[in-house]
This record gives C-alpha cells, structure tokens and sequence, in this order.
C-alpha cells in the first residue's frame, strides 16, 4: 500500500500545527491529526501482529477526529500530544497501571511503523539533555560557553569567581516550575547576582547549569528542518536582553546566513542527535564569533516566519510529504 498519509500528533489547539496542516491540505494531502489525550477513554486501538508481517495491522477509531490505519501513515510529526486520559471511574493506582499500559500499547505501535519520524520518540528525549548538546556540539568543533553543572557550592563559588564576563544561571530541564495550584511559572535564564551568591548553599539540594556570561552582539535562532537551515537575527533596542523571551515584544527580526562552516557542524549535531527537526540558539558576539547555546528538538518556530518571510511552513510540509506536487517541484 502506498503511504500518503500524514500524522500530525498534537493537541486540539495548536497554532503552529494549524498552518502546516492548513499547507499540507492545499497540496491535496491527507492529514490525521490525532491527539493522545483522547486514548483510551475516547479512542478505539486494534493491532494485530502476524508472521511475514512487516508491522502492526492497526486501526484507530477516535470518537473525535479523524480514524486512520498505520499502514496508511508516512510521515509523524510528534508536535504537541497531550497525555492519556482514562475513565473516571479508575482509581489513583488503577489509572497510574492504566497509563503504563496506554503508554506501551499505544506508544509501541506507533514506533512499529516504517514512518518518518518528526522526531522519533527516543531521539527528542535523548536531545534535551543539555550537557549532551554541549558536549556533542564542542566535540564537532563549534563553540561554547564555559559551562559548568554542579550542585557542589563550593564548585559553584569557584566557577562565579573565575568569571570575568559574570556567570548566567539557566536549567537543565524544562524552564517551568510550579507554585502551589497556580499556573506554571517561565524560569528565564538570569545573571547570578550578589542575592545569588548569598544563597549558594540551597543549590546542594539539586544540579545546577552555570555558564559564563557571552557578550551579545545579537541573538540567533536557527530552524533546522531535514537538512535544511533556516536562522533568524534576534535583536532588542539598546542593551541585548539577557532571556530573549523575556524581551519578546521588543525584538526585532531578519533573515541571516550562518557561516558556512558553523551552518555544517549545526547540522552535523542535529545528525549525530538522531533528529529531523530541531531549533538551535546562538550568540553573535560584538568580535563576529557565533557561540552555541543549546538545541530544542521541539522548539517553537511558527512565528518566525511572520516576522521574516523564511518559508519554513512550506519546509515542514516538505519534510513531512515529500510525495506532495509542492515538495517534488522545490
């Protein structure tokens, strides 16, 4: 069976997954957008598994959406899923075996498709780690920042005071933290200030990731997209801000080139990580050097092509149907 079928794993609200369905439909292909939140309580899984088989025979019938067959499906762009939701009848301990379950049954049919991942499952999880990025990225010969990851404060103290150019502080996982029943909270990278030092001790209770503090000429975000790079110029008016995100309304924005040599080595990391798409951060300082920061094989990207014109929804549609008369003539 000839696979034509894109599978969009996301949530039901979804601007960036929107505009690439939104492209992909256009193009005259078909598209399931399928949301993990609705498994098991809203969806039927049936897979069955034979000899001389290549994978799963598998159907899929949402009470919500699309129903698909995997045989059908040949690219996954894992976007946004939300997790699973069971019936409300379950119990704590019910539901937690529950969702062990969905996650296995569920999460290995889909790895048993010969599909195109966007990115596979593993590999995403794998790349976040960003002592991995740092390590990979500085032994393919692109530069850093003085980095170090400790939760030792006497190590912390030392590596502050050796910092000419000061010392930021960022995390090592997801930049959310919670308080109480409120909504979550953005942790912003942050220079180690006076109040910081003083309250060294209370990083003993978990790894901390320090950097030196890389003067900014401007800010970098590159897009890679199945080999394909595309990077915008971040800059603020006066001083560079420390988080861009925290000046998110007063950024301006072009279109740049990375040089020949950093554009490689980025997508060599991209490679050697396993992925298809991630976003990349870099500092371009006042001398001219571009210095990498991290990689998010799930970053944003959509409104970058507002503020440019980089044609980076049509490079998504691309990737994930190349069959698509739009992606044959490109």
């Amino acid at each position: 069976m000839t696979r034509h079928t894109v599978m969009v794993l996301t949530q039901p609200y979804d601007f960036t997954s929107d505009l690439v369905i939104k492209r992909l439909y256009e193009r005259g292909v078909d598209v399931v957008r399928f949301d993990s939140g609705w498994f098991p309580r809203d969806a039927l899984l049936t897979a069955r598994l034979e000899c001389g088989v290549p994978e799963p025979l598998t159907s899929v019938m949402p009470t919500v959406g699309k129903s698909w067959e995997l045989a059908q499906v040949a690219s996954i762009w894992m976007r946004r899923p939300r997790d699973f939701v069971f019936d409300e009848r379950l119990n704590a301990g019910a539901a937690e075996f529950a969702r062990n379950e969905a996650r296995a049954g569920l999460g290995g049919v889909l790895r048993s498709a010969s599909s195109l991942w966007v990115n596979h499952p593993e590999k995403e999880v794998t790349a976040c780690y960003k002592p991995l990025q740092l390590t990979l990225a500085a032994r393919l010969g692109l530069s850093i920042p003085r980095t170090l990851i400790t939760n030792d404060p006497g190590a912390a103290r030392t590596f502050i005071e050796t910092n000419r150019n000061g010392t930021i502080y960022k995390t090592l996982h997801v930049p959310f933290t919670k308080s109480g029943d409120g909504p979550d909270s953005l942790v912003f990278t942050s220079i180690i200030s006076p109040d910081d030092i003083a309250a060294l001790a209370t990083i003993r209770y978990t790894p901390c990731l320090l950097q030196e503090w890389v003067p900014k000429a401007f800010e970098l975000r590159a897009t890679v997209i199945n080999g394909r790079v595309f990077t915008a110029a971040l800059r603020t008016n006066g001083t560079p801000a420390v988080d861009w995100r925290a000046a998110h309304g007063d950024l301006e924005y072009s279109g740049y080139v990375l040089p020949e040599r950093v554009n490689d080595l980025l997508l060599r990391l991209v490679d050697e990580l396993g992925l298809v798409f991630a976003t990349a951060d870099f500092v371009v300082t006042p001398d001219g050097d571009h210095v990498f920061l991290e990689v998010n094989p799930n970053g944003q990207w959509a409104w970058l092509e507002h503020e440019t014109g980089l044609p980076l929804i049509d490079a998504m549609a691309d990737c994930l149907a190349p069959f698509s008369a739009a992606g044959q003539d490109r």
